[in-house]
């Protein structure tokens, strides 16, 4: 069970160059996820995963913004996430839901669960947006723009 994600010497070597870029590219994702706020605060229903300056408020914690997400109560916002994840994916455009609960995979079928349904209902409404700090402003401006287009629809 698992895999081996030992790291190469080669892909170490890269990631070891890329470190000088890092700063650039969380400001990024930061400016990106804080436009995503900006498109949902009138939505009810709609939350967002992560503080905005990226401070947790545990001691020097700092968010990444590695992944920008958003959990929809469909009962308030009058759609689900998988309604909006639907129509992203119509304009070519990938979401996804949140990660599956480890013990709803298949390899863990069998195995003891602890649970109380947090990790099913953050699955059920959660959606991954598209937040990588290599998506273009045209790109960028399009996932935003079907997002609007969305919820103008609803």
């Amino acid at each position: 069970i698992g895999y081996n994600y030992r790291m190469s010497n080669l892909l170490a070597a890269l990631g070891r160059a890329q470190l000088s870029r890092l700063d650039a590219m969380i400001e990024r994702r930061r400016a990106r996820r804080l436009r995503y706020r900006e498109l949902f605060s009138g939505v009810p229903g709609v939350t967002m995963f992560g503080e905005p300056s990226g401070a947790d408020g545990q001691g020097c914690a700092r968010d990444n913004f590695w992944l920008t997400s958003v959990l929809v109560d469909a009962g308030t916002a009058g759609f689900t996430a998988e309604d909006l994840r639907l129509a992203l994916a119509g304009a070519d455009i990938e979401a996804r839901p949140l990660w599956k609960p480890m013990h709803l995979q298949p390899v863990f079928a069998g195995a003891r669960t602890y649970v109380d349904g947090t990790s099913e209902r953050l699955f059920r409404s959660g959606l991954s947006l598209p937040s990588g700090s290599s998506l273009s402003e045209d790109d960028e401006d399009r996932v935003f723009g079907t997002i609007r287009t969305f919820l103008e629809g609803r």
